[in-house]
């Protein structure tokens, strides 16, 4: 990353958000690559990722797994928003999340099928891009570019856990508008409503809601976009409307039932996967559009949900 687009991050993020972010990518780099420990690093997650290779190669299930992987399912729910203006009744957000493209290239064609008649007015997606935290990010963008060229803008995102803050100059490049604890104001008519997105607040921790709704007139519907649910009080205190979230992959690999054998975010039960409701704050979490360390699904198809907003009566 140059100086100039170092800059540039530093005055719309913050400076010290953007040094804490880059020290806590340092660091876990080099706990990942650092040999002899057996902390839940890059290594631990290879092995873990191997083993479960392994094991469903020899049971046979592996097609199984990676026929659910790539049976993506596009639905569409009604949101009723309390503070939701007329002239955004109908407004249609597609929800995307947890991509993860350099995992599997083949992915891509399936995701570009699903999503090339989509109808939308507005595309999100919320963070991780990349299967891989470190490393070559490139062919995950080189990705990303085939499957922006059948979403028409706008298209807004946020950066995950497996995301580096230096590529999004690189994905700005591409079309996104990507929202670090930042906002913009969507308009139809004389109506608007307000769309902001943080920082991951689970990993990384370098969220500010505070800073991504300065600004934002009194009263003005939100819809916020997050990683993960994990800032799911901060988002009820400050009477967020709507929060779209992602992390969690529905468990991706499941018991029948969609019973979750792992989850990796603090956030309660509720929040885990699907359409959830606290105090005035509806959300929904993603159950990820991709799959993470293994091209597996079980019992948890991936999602890409078109959220259609309501007016509550």
């Amino acid at each position: 990353m140059d100086q100039r687009h170092k800059q540039q991050l530093a005055q719309r993020f913050g400076g010290r958000m953007l040094r804490q972010r880059l020290e806590r990518q340092r660091l876990r780099h080099a706990e990942w690559f650092r040999k002899g420990r057996l902390r839940f690093g890059q290594r631990s997650l290879n092995w873990f990722c191997s083993l479960i290779n392994i094991f469903c190669r020899m049971t046979g299930i592996y097609r199984l797994g990676y026929r659910q992987f790539h049976r993506l399912r596009l639905t569409e729910r009604e949101v009723p928003l309390r503070r939701l203006p007329p002239g955004f009744d109908g407004f249609r957000i597609l929800h995307l999340s947890d991509l993860h493209l350099d995992l599997d290239l083949s992915f891509t064609e399936t995701l570009v099928k699903t999503l090339r008649d989509c109808r939308y007015d507005a595309c999100v997606i919320t963070g991780d891009f990349h299967n891989y935290t470190v490393g070559d990010h490139r062919p995950a963008l080189e990705e990303l570019r085939k499957v922006l060229e059948v979403l028409p803008p706008p298209v807004y995102g946020v950066l995950g856990n497996h995301d580096s803050i230096e590529t999004v100059p690189l994905l700005e490049q591409l079309g996104l508008r990507m929202l670090l604890n930042e906002h913009v104001i969507l308009r139809r008519g004389a109506d608007e409503i307000c769309l902001a997105g943080v920082d991951d607040p689970n990993i990384y921790q370098t969220d500010r809601l505070d800073r991504a709704l300065r600004g934002v007139p009194p009263g003005m519907a939100v819809i916020l976009l997050a990683h993960s649910p994990a800032i799911h009080r901060q988002a009820i205190k400050a009477g967020v409307d709507l929060l779209l979230a992602g992390h969690i992959h529905g468990g991706q690999i499941c018991l029948p039932g969609g019973f979750m054998v792992f989850r990796n975010d603090p956030s309660p039960r509720q929040f885990w996967r699907g359409a959830w409701h606290a105090g005035e704050t509806s959300g929904y979490t993603s159950r990820g559009t991709g799959a993470c360390g293994v091209p597996l699904r079980y019992f948890c198809p991936p999602e890409a949900v078109v959220h259609v907003l309501r007016c509550k009566g």
